[in-house]
């Protein structure tokens, strides 16, 4: 099986929140690290600081990766604004009921009426696996409707009657095509998600903000303090077409998704959505997507139009 072979070159790897920290503590034992509320970043000429609780932090550069309700981006036309918000449970069963040689990427068993909406399973065990359900819409959903449609999905999908929930993860990740400072004077970095480091379209962060954060230590070793644009234009436009569809047709996005995963071969797909691809492998990927939707997509995003949305608000919450 092609797929199958193609995969194996790749590796799909889970690392744990407080595994990363502790290694981090472990290969940083000089930095010391401090949880505090920061009320205030600013810089002066020479040095950069930090109100944190009430004292103050001074330093050459100031490195922020905050993002919190109070961090907006203006609405301008063309530019989308969905959340790709999710909720999981780490289960335990009784019984042997997963299949610990295959993740599940995007299970579109679900309703997808007003948003595009799928369920990611990753098994650490034949009886314990993260069940996430995932939308992508403009906004996030009340509390209950999270454990409902997990409840739902478990019970008749899964098949499982019984089981323990051992963890619960839940978030909401910006999906925008809109510009973000990367600095924010001359010696603050906006870095990560405030910068903008997230891949629109698909949420993919930490390998993209590794790179991203390596390539920026090496400017700031090197005096180099000039911002540099990681992102090649021809995926900014992908991405603004793919937005446009799940914004205004969300209904589309299964079948966009399935076209995706049935026609290509993993190399291919994780390469484009890497931003890695190739003309050709793209040329690929795009002859068995639906043309109509992308077609209607380029059309109305190549002529800017004001957003009705625009009048109403200004700014747009990310999270």
């Amino acid at each position: 099986d092609v797929n199958y072979v193609s995969a194996l070159k790749q590796t799909y790897k889970c690392i744990e929140g407080r595994d990363f920290y502790a290694k981090m503590r472990q290969n940083l034992p000089d930095c010391e690290f401090l949880q505090a509320e920061v009320s205030i970043v600013n810089e002066r000429s020479d040095t950069a600081f930090v109100i944190a609780d009430g004292e103050k932090y001074q330093a050459k550069y100031v490195f922020d990766s905050r993002l919190d309700r109070s961090f907006s981006i203006p609405i301008t036309p063309n530019i989308f604004h969905l959340k790709q918000h999710f909720k999981g449970w780490i289960i335990q069963t009784e019984q042997a009921t997963f299949d610990v040689s295959c993740a599940t990427l995007m299970d579109f068993r679900v309703p997808q009426a007003e948003a595009t909406q799928f369920f990611y399973i990753l098994p650490f065990s034949e009886n314990r696996a993260l069940v996430e359900f995932t939308a992508f819409s403009p906004n996030t959903y009340i509390a209950d409707c999270y454990d409902e449609y997990l409840k739902t999905y478990i019970k008749e999908q899964l098949g499982i009657e019984q089981y323990e929930i051992l963890e619960t993860e839940q978030a909401s990740i910006p999906m925008t095509n809109a510009k973000f400072q990367s600095k924010e004077g001359k010696r603050i970095w906006n870095i990560g998600t405030r910068a903008g480091w997230v891949k629109p379209t698909t949420g993919y962060a930490f390998t993209r903000i590794w790179k991203r954060t390596k390539n920026l230590a090496y400017q700031i070793i090197n005096n180099n303090t000039e911002v540099v644009s990681h992102i090649q234009n021809r995926f900014q436009f992908y991405d603004r077409l793919l937005l446009h569809i799940l914004t205004y047709r969300a209904g589309l996005g299964k079948q966009i998704f399935l076209s995706l995963f049935r026609y290509n071969d993993m190399n291919r797909i994780l390469s484009f959505l890497n931003e890695e691809s190739n003309f050709v492998q793209e040329a690929r990927i795009f002859a068995n997507l639906p043309k109509q939707p992308f077609l209607e997509a380029v059309y109305k995003t190549a002529i800017p139009k004001k957003d009705a949305r625009a009048t109403i608000e200004t700014t747009k919450s990310l999270i």
